[in-house]
């Protein structure tokens, strides 16, 4: 019996499946690794919802630093754009992400491609030297909207050696303003070594 080919979506939705049963078995936490489509969806409908009346006809950057294979940027576009269209506007986006991970990433990239989004593919990046606390891949962008995962209760003790310590930080993402003084502190600028609720611990 042949069966008719799985878009896009279905075959995100198998990936993702087929990546928390294979991380269950191995005693990982799967949040670390995948974001339940519904919860996505839940994420995007937050954001997106309370300001959707102000959303103008324009260009609009959307960011997800912790992008894994993209689930959370394609569903982001496609609940800010089906928002504006219900109150007559006409958006853009530009999707922009970066991952650790280099399997994940690839998947990303791939999906964007296989979608005949070149240029959105171009402004993925990825790998094990694009921690988005350590290395951020976009310092000059400024994003209308950003969506992230983060792996949860993961050590990021080597992101904070190579970034010079928490004496020692100076990017300014990091950096909190007290009226005149610039200061750093370990929270809520700074994770703590192993972290339950990332950036803000």
């Amino acid at each position: 019996m042949h069966l008719p080919g799985l878009d896009n979506h279905a075959m995100g939705t198998i990936f993702e499946e087929l990546v928390r049963r294979f991380n269950e078995e191995n005693n990982e936490e799967a949040g670390e690794h995948w974001t339940p489509r519904d919860a996505v969806k839940l994420m995007a409908t937050l954001v997106f919802l309370p300001i959707a009346d102000k959303v103008e006809s324009g260009t609009y950057l959307i960011y997800d630093g912790a992008c894994g294979t993209g689930g959370m940027l394609t569903v982001a576009e496609e609940t800010l754009r089906r928002l504006a269209k219900e109150r007559g506007k006409e958006v853009a986006t530009h999707l922009y992400g970066q991952e650790i991970n280099a399997e994940t990433y690839a998947i990303c990239k791939a999906d964007l491609l296989l979608k005949g989004e070149g240029e959105a593919a171009d402004n993925l990046v990825g790998g094990p030297e694009h921690s988005t606390l350590s290395n951020d891949a976009f310092p000059s962008r400024d994003f209308d909207f950003m969506l992230s995962n983060p792996p949860y209760g993961k050590s990021w003790k080597s992101d904070l050696e190579r970034m010079g310590s928490k004496e020692g930080i100076k990017d300014p993402r990091f950096v909190i303003e007290h009226g005149t003084i610039s200061s750093f502190r370990s929270s809520p600028g700074l994770p703590t070594g192993r972290c339950s609720s990332w950036p803000i611990c």
